[in-house]
């Protein structure tokens, strides 16, 4: 994501691998996609911008 980021690369990094890898698990629970199909990229892509947002309010308001 651009821009300033409150925890650094690596941080940002294991955020968005972790949103991609919550959002492709939680996909396939549901039984809304298998892995080869391209909605399970898409929704690994967009649970990581999730997470990376989420991360991006809850450390707006503290000091680094």
């Amino acid at each position: 994501m651009p821009g300033r980021d409150p925890g650094g690369f690596f941080i940002t990094a294991g955020i968005g691998i972790l949103g991609s890898i919550i959002a492709t698990y939680g996909g396939k629970a549901l039984g809304l996609y298998s892995g080869e199909e391209t909605a399970g990229f898409i929704g690994a892509f967009v649970g990581a911008i999730i997470l990376l947002v989420l991360y991006r309010v809850l450390m707006r308001g503290r000091s680094t």
